[in-house]
Parts: C-alpha cells; structure tokens; sequence
C-alpha cells in the first residue's frame, strides 16, 4: 500500500504542475487516486476543468528570442520573431504584437480578449487563438505539447514494409544533405572575395557587365553564327558538358544568396547538396535574412539570378571579343543562353521562385501566391454577385491570382503541345509506328 501512496502521490504533484514520472499499478485507478490524495489536496475534476478551460489558460512567451520591427510602405508597423533554439520565425502584425507584448503568464486569454476589444473595439477571440496556435507550432510559447498519438501512429508506421518504401520514394524526390560551417565560409568568402561587389562601385560595374552582356547575347543571337541545338560530333559529351556548367551556375547561384546574406550581417542556416527529382542541386537556407529590412531582403533574392546573368554575359562577352572556335565556341554559346534564360526565368513572379519573393517583399504581403489563389477561388466570384467593391489588396490578390492561374494552363498546354511536336514526333520515327502508339 505505501508503494502504491508513493506513486499517487507523484500523480497529484503531477496535476498540481510538478513534473514527475509515474506507472499507473493495475486496474484500480479511481480507488488508487483516492487514497493518495492528500487531505488538503486539489480537486481532480476541478483541476482538470480549469486546465483544459480555454478562457482561463495562461500562456506565456519563451524567454529567449529575437524581434525586430519594421515599418511597412503604407507605414503600418510589424514585426519578425525569431525562436534561435529551433530556427523557426513568424511575422507579427500590428494587432499580434500587442498580444506578444501580453504573454507574460499572467493574463488568460479571457484577459488577453478583453484588452483586445479595450484596445481595437473589436471581439477576436478567435483571432487571438488562431496566433496562440501559430506561436505553440513555431516553440514561441512555454509550453511542450504531448502528441501521443501522433507519436505511437508513427512508431507503428515506421514497421510497416509500406513505409521504408514511401521514404525511399521521399528521398528520392527531395532530399539534402546540409555540411557544417557553412555560414562561416560564406562569412569568408564575403569579406575575402565578394565584399567589394557589394560597395556602390562595384555594384555599379556587375549590372553594366549584365547590360553589355545581354547586348553581346542579342548580338550573338541575331549573327546566326552559332546553332543552340548542334551538340557536335559527340552530343552525349555536350550533354554532359552543358550539365557540368550548368550546376557550376547553380552553385554560384546560391553562393550569391549566401554571401548577400552576409553582407547584412544575418547566419546562414544550412547550405549542401539537394536531391530534388532524382538530380543533384545545391542550395543555402538564408531564412535568416526576414529579420532584415525591407531592402536587404530584396537583395539577397536578387543576388541568385543575378549571378546567372553574369555568367551568362562572362561568357557572350568571352564569345564577341575573343577568338574561340569551333566546338568550343558553340559550347559556350549554348551556355551563354542556358544560362541566361535559368537567371531571367528566376525572375519569374507567378513562380515560387527569386522574382516571386521579391515581389512579396516589395508589396510585403505575405504567403500572397497563396492568398490570391484562395481569393480569386471563392471570395472574389463572392464579391461580384454582391455587386461589392474590392479594395486595392483584393485588386491585387485579382490580378495576381488570375495571372497564375493562367500561367499555369498555358504552360501545361505548351508542354502538350512541346511533346507531340517536337518530342512525340522525332521518337516514334525512331522507334516505328507500333513501338511508338504509347506516345501519342
């Protein structure tokens, strides 16, 4: 029985919020509890009801984080914060700084929707939830959710046969390996190498290098002096060739994420090797750079691209000026556009990629591929049956959204029509008419 005491009793500490680990002994639970219970001690019930009421739990920021304030184009102020032990951010708004600014672990969220409606005039109960939810994902609150049954699900997942097989397929798909010290070389390569492109001067000459090599590319182009599809007398080596140089481009490519990244003073977070669809690409993780203004933010994604272009112009600049023949020539004027095409496509805004997240730094929206593609779905048709008038982020959430939406049909219509034209066609002359029929 004193065995059994002992154990109740860490039970109840337990519910009074001390920690303690505890067996439940056999089936006796109920009688079990209320024999351990202390005579002065908590009411299981009552204890349990205040815990789980939503009106009256606490919650309370982690100590250690990093925020920084920014001021939007319309003068609206916001913030970023930053968790460092796991490397994880969130953007405030005005409205969520001044719940941050009350999780003390003293105000229930009872009180945390009062202040709210004293400060705004407005009931957002449910708001204030939705950001207590975000903050507990991102490890912004003191707290350590138990997830038991996502857990066990896992474990008894992870034996399955079925499993091994969707991680294999997984890895396969994306996978990257991260090497350690990256940010430090980075920190390196910027103050020994890439520092002085980053001084006003050198600024100035990298973009009038792009300028004149895109004069150079035009020019090539317009020659008619070299064949963009004439792989030589051995295409496999072009082929090969072509792919060297081009993930050459995509590592400087990210290199200039990462060293632009530096300049501002902010840590690169991982950087290595990507598996993406079964090829090999390089990548840097420079997240870290959302606790920079405005301006540096958008530097950093237009240092990626930007390097592209000036690879592709080294190398029209090379050609024009330069006298380089034959195979090699061809080579590097397959390179010149391979290259150039990769950095403006990057600039692309209706695709996730370095143009996009310029375009929401500059507009400073937020998610906003995402949030035009949920308006232009239900909202916006909404709207116009009642006649409403949108205001000017609806406007652009429109246009935005209806813009991708036709940028996506009409890429998949090209990449039909690519097929049956120039694809289709050549391999079934190949192979015959009856190993061909899939084709089609």
């Amino acid at each position: 029985m004193a065995g059994k005491v002992k154990a109740g009793s860490q039970v109840w500490q337990a519910v009074e919020g001390a920690p303690a680990a505890t067996e439940v002994p056999g089936p006796s639970l109920w009688e079990w509890l209320r024999e351990a219970r202390p005579a002065d001690g908590p009411n299981l019930w009552e204890t349990l009801a205040t815990r789980l009421n939503l009106y009256k739990y606490r919650p309370q920021r982690i100590e250690q984080f990093e925020i920084q304030h920014f001021t939007n184009r319309h003068g609206q102020p916001y913030a970023i914060v930053r968790n460092p032990a796991q490397g994880t951010y969130l953007r405030l708004s005005e409205r969520d700084l001044f719940i941050w600014e009350q999780l003390d672990g003293q105000h229930t969220n009872r009180d945390l929707a009062v202040a709210y409606v004293l400060k705004y005039g407005s009931f957002n109960f449910e708001g204030i939830i939705l950001l207590l939810n975000q903050l507990r994902a991102k490890g912004f609150l003191q707290e350590e959710a138990g997830l038991v049954y996502a857990a066990v699900h896992h474990w008894l997942e992870a034996q399955g046969l079925s499993y091994r097989l969707r991680r294999l397929v997984q890895a396969f798909l994306m996978k990257d390996f991260s090497f350690r010290n990256v940010d430090d070389l980075l920190g390196a390569l910027y103050r020994y190498g890439f520092r002085v492109w980053f001084t006003r001067v050198g600024a100035i000459l990298l973009h009038l290098l792009v300028v004149a090599g895109l004069i150079a590319a035009g020019r090539l182009i317009a020659s008619d002096q070299y064949d963009a599809f004439d792989f030589g007398p051995s295409p496999l080596w072009r082929i090969v060739s072509l792919g060297l140089l081009n993930q050459v481009a995509i590592f400087v490519h990210e290199t200039a994420h990462g060293v632009a990244c530096k300049h501002y003073g902010r840590h690169v977070r991982r950087g290595g090797v990507l598996i993406y669809l079964g090829r090999l690409a390089f990548f840097v993780d420079t997240t870290d750079i959302w606790m920079a203004a405005r301006r540096p933010r958008l530097v950093v994604s237009w240092a990626g691209p930007l390097a592209h272009l000036v690879l592709s112009s080294m190398a029209a600049l090379s050609l024009t000026f330069l006298d380089i023949q034959g195979d090699t020539a061809n080579l590097l004027y397959q390179f010149t556009l391979l290259a150039g095409l990769i950095g403006l496509f990057n600039l692309n805004p209706l695709l996730e990629l370095d143009g996009y997240y310029m375009l929401m730094d500059y507009l400073e929206v937020p998610n906003l591929r995402r949030r035009a593609l949920a308006f232009v779905g239900r909202p916006f048709w909404t709207k116009v049956r009642q006649r409403s008038r949108l205001t000017s982020e609806e406007w652009g959430f429109t246009v935005f959204g209806a813009l991708s939406g036709f940028y996506t049909v009409s890429v998949i219509i090209a990449s039909v029509l690519l097929w049956q034209k120039r694809i289709a066609g050549p391999l079934a002359g190949w192979l015959g008419e009856t190993n061909a029929r899939w084709l089609v």
